[in-house]
């Protein structure tokens, strides 16, 4: 997907100071650690689901 080094890192977290407060960035932080869990949740349903589809249309076919 992509990826983010050191530097880019650094960067964020000084923008995230200066334009939040710090007593906000805990609440901020888990609300995007709930968001990334969801995006997870429904990928990994996806590749359940794409990697099951061609076994029912196999099944389909046969009869």
């Amino acid at each position: 997907m992509f990826s983010l080094g050191l530097t880019e890192i650094i960067v964020i977290g000084i923008v995230l100071f200066v334009f939040i407060k710090p007593e906000e960035l805990p609440g901020i932080f888990r609300k995007i650690g709930q968001a990334i869990g969801e995006l997870n949740k429904v990928k990994n349903e996806f590749k359940q689901m794409a990697a099951t589809k061609p076994e029912e249309d196999k099944k389909n076919d046969d009869n």
